[in-house]
C-alpha cells in the first residue's frame, strides 16, 4: 500500500464533486503510515463572483500546494485534545515544563473536577471562582462531551457567525446556565451531548494549569515540537504572515461569492472550541505523529493510545465521543458524516447518511470529526493501526460553504477507497469498487444539491422579503438580561437594522423585517451576500430568527427570542425590567 496513489486514482471524482458543489479551493492530505503523504490542492482563480457557467470556463488549477491555511472550526477541538493528552503522557527535561506537566497529570489522573482544578490554579486570585458544574465533570469528561454544559452557540455567535463571547464571559455564563438548569430540574448525571462551551471551559482550565495563554500552550506542546508554522488558535491578526485561503459562499443557484467573513480573533481560552486555522501540511504532521503513537507497542497504561482507548470504552446510548473528536466503532458506522452540514440539514435522507463501508465484515477503527462555518467546510478521519500498512489519516479542507458540504463527500469517497484497499487482495490499480449498499457517491452529491439548494432558496427568499410597513419605532439599545451582550437597532434607508455586540466583537448590520405588529425577524444576508450560518440549519441555535416585541405605552421595551435553553430577553436600556 505504500506505493498507492489514492488522490491520483480519485482525481476525476474529486474534481467532479468540487464542480457540483461549486467549491473555490480545497486542500486534501492522505497519509498511509507505511509511505509518503499525498497532498493535493484544487483552486479556481481569485474572483469576486462567478455563476456556474462562468466557473466551468475557469477550470481548477491543481497543485501539490500544502501551506494554505484554512479556518478549521470545530477541528480545533481535536488539536486541543491532542495537546492536552501529550502533556499527560510525554516527558520533558525542562524543569519548568515538567512542573507544569505534573499539574496536568494531577488534572488527568487525580480525582479533582474541572471546577476545583481551575479554582486551585488560576493565576489571578481576584478573578471569580468557577461554580460547580453539573455532575462535577473532570477535564476528561468535558473533552469527550460526556458531562458538562449544554451547547450555547446563540451566546457564542451572532446569527451571521460573528464571535461574541470572550473567555471573561465563560465563568459568569456557566453560573447562569447552572442556575437555569437547577430551576428546570435538569439531571446532572452522565450524558453525551456535543458542546462548544465544554471546550471553552477546557481552554480556561488549560490556561490555569499552564499559567499562560492557550496560544502559548498550543505552540509549546504541539506546534513547535512538530515543526508546525501555519497554524494558530488566536486568529490572523497576530499572525499576518500566514498564507491563508479566501472565504467564499455559494447561493441556491450555484453562484460563488467572495465574502468578507468575520475572521476569528480570540481573547484566548474560548478559542479552544473552534478558533483554529491550519493547513494540510501541518495537520498531516500532527496526525502522522498520532498514528506513530498508536503503532508503537508499549506496556505503559499512560501512553497516548492507551489514554484515548480508555476514553472510548465506556458505554452510552448516544453517539460516543472520544478525546480525539468523534469516535466511531468502524468504517461501517453511520456516525461518519454526522458532524457535517449535510446530515444537519437532512438527518434521515440517504444522500446525507450513506455509509462508507456498508455490510463490512471487518472492523476498522476510525476517529472522525468535521467543522463548518461561513466560508469553511472541513473534515478529517484517523484510522490508527499497529500495522503501518493499515494506518491512515485523511484531511479535507475547503474555503467554501453552501448548500452541500463537499468536504464530507470527498472524505467518504477517500475512505471508501482505503476500505477497499484494506479488505481486498487486489491492488489499487486494478481494484473495482463493488458495494451493495448506497448508490454511487456522485449520485448522492447530485441528490444532496437538489434538496439542499431548495432549502437555501427558501432562506434567501425569506431574507429578501421586505416585511410589513409598520411605523413603530424600534430604535435603541437593548441589553441582554443577566449577560454582557446587547443589541443596537437603528434605521438605515428607512428600514430598521440590528447589530449584535459582545465582548469579542460586533456583528454586521442585519436588516429587521416586521412580520406582524408584535414580531420582527432578522434577515441574515448583508450586502446581498448569502451569509447562512451553520447554526441556522436544521435545529441549530439560530434556526429561530424571530423576536417577540414587548410594548409599553407605545414604546418597544423588550425583544424576546426563544432558544433551546430558555427565552433571551433584550431590554431597552432606559426601561425597567418587563414582567
Amino acid at each position: 500500500m505504500a506505493d498507492s496513489t489514492i488522490l491520483d486514482t480519485l482525481h476525476d471524482d474529486i474534481l467532479r464533486i468540487l464542480q457540483l458543489c461549486h467549491i473555490h479551493t480545497a486542500s486534501i492530505a492522505v497519509r498511509c503510515l507505511a509511505g509518503p503523504s499525498e497532498h493535493r490542492t484544487y483552486k479556481l482563480p481569485e474572483l469576486r463572483c462567478a455563476t456556474p457557467d462562468e466557473q466551468k470556463t475557469l477550470g481548477y488549477k491543481v497543485s501539490g500546494e500544502e501551506d494554505i491555511s484554512f479556518l478549521i472550526a470545530s477541528i480545533t477541538k481535536v488539536l486541543v485534545a491532542i495537546a492536552f493528552t501529550m502533556m499527560t503522557v510525554d516527558e520533558d527535561t525542562n524543569l519548568d515544563v515538567q512542573n507544569k506537566r505534573n499539574k496536568f497529570n494531577e488534572a488527568q489522573w487525580g480525582s479533582m473536577g474541572l471546577t476545583a482544578i481551575y479554582n486551585k490554579h488560576k493565576k489571578d486570585s481576584s478573578k471569580p471562582d468557577m461554580v460547580d458544574l453539573p455532575g462535577d465533570p473532570s477535564i476528561s469528561h468535558l473533552l469527550s462531551h460526556f458531562k458538562g454544559m449544554p451547547s450555547s452557540n446563540h451566546r457564542l455567535f451572532a446569527p451571521d457567525g460573528s464571535a461574541l463571547m470572550t473567555k471573561e464571559d465563560v465563568v459568569p455564563y456557566a453560573q447562569e446556565l447552572n442556575n437555569l438548569r437547577a430551576k428546570q430540574g435538569v439531571k446532572s448525571n452522565g450524558w453525551t451531548q456535543y458542546s462548544n462551551l465544554n471546550y471553552a471551559l477546557i481552554g480556561m482550565a488549560i490556561e490555569a494549569l499552564w499559567d499562560g495563554t492557550l496560544s502559548d500552550f498550543m505552540d509549546s506542546t504541539l506546534f513547535r515540537p512538530l515543526g508546525i508554522g501555519n497554524s494558530t488558535t488566536i486568529g490572523y491578526e497576530a499572525n499576518p504572515g500566514i498564507l491563508r485561503a479566501g472565504r467564499y459562499v455559494v447561493d441556491s443557484q450555484g453562484t460563488l461569492h467572495s465574502i468578507n467573513a468575520p475572521n476569528y480573533a480570540s481573547s484566548g481560552a474560548e478559542a479552544a472550541a473552534l478558533g483554529g486555522y491550519s493547513c494540510i501540511k501541518d495537520l498531516d504532521k500532527i496526525f502522522t505523529n498520532i498514528l506513530q503513537r498508536f503503532a508503537t507497542p508499549s506496556p505503559d497504561e499512560k501512553t497516548f493510545a492507551a489514554v484515548i482507548e480508555k476514553q472510548s470504552n465506556r458505554q452510552t446510548e448516544d453517539i460516543e465521543y472520544s478525546r480525539l473528536g468523534l469516535f466511531t466503532p468502524g468504517l461501517d458506522s453511520p456516525t461518519i458524516g454526522s458532524m457535517s452540514t449535510n446530515q444537519l440539514m437532512f438527518p434521515d435522507k440517504k444522500f446525507a447518511t450513506y455509509l462508507v463501508a456498508p455490510h463490512s465484515k471487518k472492523r476498522i477503527e476510525t476517529y472522525h470529526h468535521a467543522g463548518s462555518a461561513i466560508g469553511c467546510g472541513c473534515a478529517y478521519s484517523l484510522l490508527p493501526h499497529k500495522d503501518a500498512d493499515k494506518a491512515f489519516s485523511v484531511v479535507v479542507l475547503t474555503n467554501t460553504s453552501g448548500p452541500v458540504d463537499a468536504s464530507d463527500h470527498i472524505l467518504r469517497l477517500i475512505l471508501r477507497r482505503i476500505h477497499s484497499m484494506m479488505t481486498s487482495s487486489g491492488t489499487l490499480t486494478n481494484l473495482k469498487l463493488k458495494f451493495d449498499g448506497p448508490e454511487d457517491i456522485m449520485k448522492m452529491v447530485i441528490k444532496a444539491w437538489d434538496a439542499s439548494s431548495k432549502v437555501y432558496k427558501r432562506f434567501e427568499e425569506e431574507d429578501a422579503a421586505m416585511g410589513l410597513d409598520i411605523s413603530t419605532d424600534i430604535s435603541g439599545t437593548y441589553k441582554l438580561r443577566g449577560f454582557p451582550q446587547h443589541l443596537e437597532i437603528r434605521p438605515i434607508n428607512g428600514r430598521p437594522h440590528i447589530t449584535f455586540h459582545g465582548s469579542a466583537r460586533s456583528s454586521e448590520q442585519l436588516r429587521l423585517a416586521w412580520l406582524s405588529s408584535s414580531v420582527v425577524r432578522i434577515c441574515v444576508p448583508e450586502s446581498g451576500e448569502p451569509h447562512i450560518s451553520i447554526d441556522r440549519l436544521g435545529n441549530g441555535e439560530w434556526a429561530n430568527l424571530e423576536f417577540q416585541v414587548k410594548m409599553n405605552n407605545g414604546r418597544v421595551v423588550a425583544l424576546v427570542r426563544k432558544t433551546n435553553l430558555s427565552d433571551d430577553w433584550f431590554e431597552w436600556e432606559l426601561c425597567q425590567q418587563v414582567v
